[in-house]
């Protein structure tokens, strides 16, 4: 027989720290101390046993359904310690009946970090193995809410897409993705783009890049920009928006210098073979010309970038949280036009690297629609794409479940 108790957070912190359990981001106390600023109640709890030991922890957020009445919801939780589906149903009903106790609550909502599926990249290799659970779900009188993140905005993602990498280092994981991203990966450390973090004042320019994606998704997702800062306000250490830009200045005159140089050496070439070209001559003076021609694309781009839109030119950037094993990719987003400057491919490089220093379990790309051919996907498909050059997994839960308190029992 479990007991629950309301604990304070520093109290309900050290318990899920020390616990081996997968999280995410939303059962954590910096997350509940950001609805609290919202106005929200939230409640920090810890399930234990008999002789005392921790169970299983359960953060909830009470957020306003009508006039009084409140709904709460346990997001991506509860966090339970043991895979045993008894335990899980002991927790699961102990957490209804502590929540709908509260006489203006008038249902519960969880989704928690249980797989329904199980998959090698896209490709589903095993089912329903979360069966048992669901079942008991529905024995505590919870049912499944319908609907998707993307048309539903009070539902959380039920797909994600994530990368294990503990153990690897930066180099070790650059061997197992798609050939193609590697080379972008390595490519985009020599171009000239520039890599920072924004800090409190300058998440504006996240929110702009953030506009610019889901202004060409299919959802009714919007940006918001309350919620960006509540995160970095709440976070601390533990959040980082990460922005890479181009100086234009810098760059052209990087440019200049490096065209010179080409045809500085192009010059020694001509003087060396110009009594008998062979073909080492003729491939070098070709490798040269590309170089030139490519020199001269980007200088006429940056160029028509730097008077069009001034001097600093942000391509993308991305809102990234420790969450205890994950190394959640929570947002990101960037103008498709400019995409081809490699500027995604540095983010991710330099983040791959912090994920990496910092031992982490899972890259983690986060959420996607599960819409898997182009025909049915017009939400994400080219994000989900880009995602799976990682050469991850894509990772389904069983989705939200509901428990809605009778009728006169307010």
């Amino acid at each position: 027989m479990l007991t629950v108790q309301e604990i304070a957070p520093a109290a309900y912190a050290a318990i899920l720290n020390t616990s081996d359990s997968r999280y995410f981001f939303n059962q954590m106390v910096e997350y509940g101390h950001g609805k609290e600023s919202d106005g929200n109640k939230v409640d920090y709890l810890v399930f234990r046993d008999k002789a005392g030991e921790p169970q299983a922890v359960a953060l909830v957020v009470y957020y306003r359904y009508h006039y009084f009445f409140r709904y709460a919801n346990c997001i991506f939780g509860p966090t339970v310690f043991h895979a045993a589906p008894e335990l899980f149903a002991e927790v699961l009903g102990a957490l209804r009946d502590f929540c709908l106790r509260k006489f203006n609550v008038r249902y519960i909502r969880c989704n928690p970090l249980l797989p329904a599926n199980l998959y090698d990249d896209i490709i589903k290799t095993e089912t329903d193995v979360s069966a048992d659970y669901v079942a008991l779900l529905s024995r505590l009188g919870f049912k499944r809410v319908a609907g998707e993140w993307y048309n539903n905005q009070t539902l959380h993602v039920r797909f994600i897409y994530s990368k294990k990498i503990s153990g690897m280092t930066y180099d070790q994981i650059l061997a197992t993705v798609d050939p193609v991203l590697r080379v972008n990966l390595r490519k985009s450390e020599n171009e000239d783009l520039k890599f920072r973090y924004l800090n409190y004042d300058e998440l504006d320019i996240f929110d702009d890049l953030l506009q610019k994606t889901y202004d060409r998704m299919n959802t009714i997702t919007t940006v918001r920009p309350e919620m960006n800062r509540n995160l970095y306000r709440c976070f601390g250490d533990k959040i980082y928006f990460p922005v890479v830009y181009i100086d234009c200045a810098e760059a052209l005159q990087r440019y200049e210098t490096l065209r010179r140089a080409v045809l500085a050496d192009q010059a020694k070439l001509d003087e060396r073979y110009a009594a008998k070209p062979s073909t080492k001559y003729r491939n070098l003076s070709r490798d040269n010309a590309d170089r030139l021609n490519r020199l001269q694309n980007l200088t006429a781009k940056v160029t028509e970038l730097q008077a069009d839109r001034g001097n600093l030119i942000y391509l993308c950037g991305g809102c990234f949280i420790e969450s205890g094993h994950d190394f959640i990719h929570l947002l990101g987003g960037g103008e498709k036009s400019l995409m081809n400057l490699h500027g995604i491919q540095l983010l991710h490089s330099r983040m791959l690297q912090l994920a990496a220093s910092k031992g982490f379990e899972y890259y983690n790309l986060y959420g996607c629609s599960g819409l898997l051919t182009p025909e049915d996907n017009q939400v994400d498909y080219g994000v989900l794409q880009f995602k799976r050059a990682f050469r991850g997994n894509l990772e389904e839960f069983i989705g939200t479940y509901e428990y809605c308190k009778p009728t006169g029992k307010f």
